[in-house]
C-alpha cells in the first residue's frame, strides 16, 4: 500500500488504481499531483467498468430477446403442425375427438341457408360424426348449451318420410333420437331437421318447415384446411 507523501488519510492501492478513504481531498490534490493522477484514473476506470458491464448487460439483453423470439417461430410452427394434423381444433371450432369438428353460425337463417353458409367456410351441415345420440349430446353441450334450435344435415326432401342424413345414408340410430311425436310433417311443410335443447330428454330431432330460421351447425373433417 502506498500513501501520497504528505497527506494523512489518502490511500491508493497502485496496482488496481483504487483511492480509499481520501478525507482531504482539497488539499491532497493541491499538494501532490501525484494522488490528484490517481484520483482521476481510479474513476476513469470506475467509468470504464460501469460502461462495459452496461454493454454486458445490453448484448445479454438482446441474446435473451432473440432467443424468446426462436422460441416464439418454433411454437407457432408447432401450432400450426397440430392444426395440419388435426391433434387440434381450427381456430373457432370444437373438436369431440369423433374425427370431425365442428362451430356454430352466429346468424339464424334457413335450412338451404345455412347449408351454404356452412360450405362457404369449408364444411358443411352436421351429419358425418353426430350419428349416434351420445356423440350430438357431446357437442351440443360443448358447443351451444344454451341455444335451443340448431339445424343439421338431415331432410327428408328426395322422399317423404325417408330420412335421409346428406351423405345419402337413412336416419336408423337406435339411440334416442327422434321426438315422441316427431317425424310428424305438420302441416304437411316439415322436411328439414334440427335438434333441440327442449324436451326431456333434450338433444332429440325434430322435423322442422325447412324455411324456419335457426342457428346451423357445421361440420367438417378433423383433417381439414383451416381457412
Amino acid at each position: 500500500m502506498k500513501v501520497c507523501p504528505g497527506q494523512k488519510g489518502i490511500k491508493v492501492k497502485v496496482g488496481t488504481k483504487i483511492m480509499k478513504n481520501c478525507k482531504n481531498l482539497e488539499t491532497g490534490i493541491a499538494r501532490q499531483p501525484y494522488c490528484f493522477f490517481l484520483l482521476i484514473s481510479t474513476r476513469r476506470f470506475r467509468f470504464i467498468a460501469f460502461a462495459d458491464y452496461i454493454i454486458s448487460l445490453e448484448q445479454r439483453l438482446n441474446n435473451t430477446v432473440a432467443e424468446l423470439q426462436r422460441t416464439l417461430v418454433q411454437h407457432e410452427e408447432m401450432i400450426v403442425a397440430l392444426q395440419n394434423r388435426r391433434l387440434i381444433p381450427c381456430a373457432g371450432w370444437y373438436s369431440p375427438n369423433n374425427g370431425f369438428q365442428y362451430q356454430l353460425s352466429s346468424t339464424k337463417q334457413n335450412w338451404q341457408e345455412s347449408t351454404m353458409l356452412c360450405q362457404q367456410i369449408g364444411g358443411d351441415l352436421a351429419a358425418l360424426g353426430i350419428k349416434n345420440f351420445h356423440m350430438r349430446k357431446k357437442v351440443a353441450d360443448n358447443l351451444f348449451p344454451t341455444t335451443q334450435w340448431i339445424w343439421i344435415g338431415m331432410t327428408d326432401l328426395d322422399r317423404e318420410g325417408h330420412f335421409n342424413w346428406i351423405d345419402g345414408n337413412p336416419f336408423n340410430d337406435p339411440s334416442p333420437g327422434w321426438k315422441n311425436s316427431d317425424p310428424n310433417n305438420a302441416r304437411n311443410n316439415e322436411h328439414c331437421v334440427g335438434i333441440s335443447h327442449a324436451g326431456d330428454p333434450p338433444h332429440l330431432i325434430y322435423d322442422i318447415a325447412c324455411d324456419a330460421t335457426l342457428y346451423a351447425l357445421c361440420e367438417k373433417s378433423a383433417a381439414a384446411a383451416c381457412q
